[in-house]
């Protein structure tokens, strides 16, 4: 994964929630307890912060920010749609490639379900409901 992947998923974001700018975004994001206002603040934090990361160049250790930048960022566009009445799933490719880095066991399926059910906010058939996850960070080849 690399920049080109976080800016298609900004611009899903971008897609989905640009028209629904003079909703309430006071609302809850979903199950999450903050607002739609302050998850899509999370998500620049995250962002930037990620990009700081990259940007101070660790030869120390192994960062997974690119992944984990979209991941946020489908993540929690799908928590502020629910949040504003939205009927929206995070795009195929970039859900199964976030699957694939950083939940490499994740079940077959819908990459999209999938997604959701591995960061607890979906079911999956014949699948308890995850009540808590953790990125496995898979190293690419």
């Amino acid at each position: 994964m690399d920049h080109e992947d976080v800016n298609d998923a900004v611009t899903a974001m971008l897609r989905v929630l640009g028209p629904r700018t003079t909703d309430d975004w006071t609302v809850r994001a979903g199950t999450l307890e903050w607002t739609c206002w302050q998850t899509a603040a999370h998500v620049g934090h995250d962002l930037l912060a990620y990009a700081g990361q990259l940007a101070a160049r660790p030869t120390d250790g192994y960062l997974p920010v690119a992944a984990m930048g979209v991941a946020e960022t489908l993540l929690h566009t799908y928590d502020i749609a629910r949040g504003l009445s939205v009927d929206w799933l995070p795009p195929a490719g970039p859900s199964a490639a976030v699957l694939d880095r950083l939940f490499p066991a994740a079940p077959p399926g819908d990459p999209a379900r999938v997604l959701l059910w591995c960061t607890g906010r979906g079911d999956l058939d014949g699948l308890p409901r995850r009540t808590s996850w953790v990125w496995e960070a898979a190293l690419p080849d």
